[in-house]
């Protein structure tokens, strides 16, 4: 079914399983991703999970990210 987007370190991606959303953070050779979203909440999933974000998705994200550096002083990784 389709073409597989290639996930790398640094992408934002949802989890197609969970719908979680967040940032790639390391891929193993096992390709396990490891995500973790903006709050600092982190998971492990098969990186055949994970899509690139919409364009609504990524806003989301971005905001997320600016919400948790107001909260507690500083940017996430």
């Amino acid at each position: 079914m389709g073409v597989e987007a290639e996930i790398v370190v640094g992408a934002n991606v949802v989890d197609t399983v969970s719908g979680g959303r967040g940032k790639v953070t390391a891929i193993d050779a096992n390709r396990m991703a490891s995500v973790r979203h903006p709050n600092g909440t982190t998971w492990r999933t098969p990186a055949s999970n994970l899509r690139p974000p919409t364009v609504q998705e990524e806003l989301s994200l971005k905001a997320a990210e600016v919400t948790f550096a107001r909260r507690y002083g500083s940017w996430p990784d």
